[in-house]
């Protein structure tokens, strides 16, 4: 609250880019936005009480935010994207990747080793 606002904004800077780095995905927009937005309302409240006469306007805060704290952007592509991975999961898990023999194979709770599918077939009464 009374260091200088270089300083100040510095250390905003850097807690926001932290903030955007971990919660940057998709669909996770308006969070981020919402976060911004608060985080400029604390620092102009932190600036207003400085002094009995300051008066710090939105103008002022908003040139001030545009120098110090970054804009909200999404950096984490979707999924699919960063993996390659298209589809639903198979039965491995990984959108029908193969097995290591060719086969698609499922470990069963508790086993050690996977097991192949049964081939789909009549139900048995």
């Amino acid at each position: 609250m009374h260091r200088p606002i270089p300083e100040q904004g510095a250390w905003i800077k850097q807690v926001v880019r932290g903030f955007f780095a971990y919660h940057a995905v998709p669909t996770n927009g308006a969070a981020l936005r919402a976060f911004y937005y608060y985080v400029k309302r604390i620092w102009l409240r932190t600036l207003r009480r400085r002094s009995q006469k300051d008066r710090f306007s939105w103008q002022q805060m908003h040139s001030l935010a545009a120098d110090w704290i970054p804009q909200p952007r999404i950096l984490h592509p979707y999924p699919d994207k960063r993996t390659g991975n298209s589809g639903p999961p198979g039965p491995t898990g990984y959108s029908g990747h193969p097995g290591p023999t060719g086969s698609h194979l499922f470990l069963q709770p508790g086993a050690d080793t996977p097991l192949p599918l049964k081939e789909p077939g009549k139900p048995k009464l």
